[in-house]
């Protein structure tokens, strides 16, 4: 998709992995795993070795404290230090990752752990989406793309609300309610100021997840 629509590499807006040290809750490192974890995909899909290293070492770290590491086997790692600058290869090991990711976290004991991953991914995922929109004229694929998330912020709400409450998920779950107004009240293509809106709250949702500690 990125490729497609001549989307370029944006590091710049990506969390930084020094970042990291400052998590010490278990919330704040579930959330931003999922922050993580969607850094690593974006850079993945640009072919981008060095960085997709450094987010799989960072979010082997933030699993390992929550428990759940195995998922960040050291193979991976290993695979792509022995292909340097083979996508195809980078691509595979995202993948694989994803896709085990996946199943540890289903399997985990705590729904409230993987919901938290889940939330920090897709805020991560939307932010990287509306700033490229802002930085592309030509995105219209990626703004599509956005427009489609309307059954997926009411899933988010859902499991939000059905987990345990704490301040840090009551704060998100009200700026999330603002996104879903916007899109409730939106039939087809959401507009340029529907678009400022979903992208100001979740520039809001993004920056509170990454200052937690």
């Amino acid at each position: 998709m990125f490729e497609k629509e001549g989307v370029q590499y944006h590091r710049e807006l990506l969390h930084s992995v020094s970042k990291r040290k400052g998590y010490s809750g278990t919330t704040s490192k579930a959330l931003n795993l999922g922050v993580y974890g969607a850094d690593l995909s974006y850079s993945g899909l640009f072919g981008q070795h060095e960085a997709a290293i450094q987010y799989f070492a960072t979010s082997h770290i933030i699993a390992d404290d929550l428990g759940i590491s195995k998922t960040f086997q050291n193979d991976f790692i290993a695979r792509l230090e022995d292909h340097p600058g083979n996508k195809d290869t980078l691509l595979a090991v995202v993948s694989d990752f994803f896709i085990q990711n996946n199943k540890d976290l289903k399997e985990s004991e705590s729904q409230d752990l993987s919901s938290y991953v889940l939330v920090g991914g897709w805020i991560e995922g939307m932010y990287l989406g509306t700033k490229i929109v802002n930085k592309e004229a030509n995105a219209t694929g990626v703004r599509n793309i956005i427009t489609n998330q309307r059954d997926a912020i009411n899933n988010l709400v859902l499991l939000l609300n059905n987990i345990k409450p704490e301040p840090a998920t009551e704060s998100i779950v009200k700026e999330l309610e603002v996104i879903k107004e916007v899109y409730e009240r939106t039939e087809g293509e959401i507009t340029d100021e529907d678009l400022s809106i979903i992208t100001l709250q979740i520039e809001s949702i993004r920056e509170y997840i990454l200052g937690l500690t």
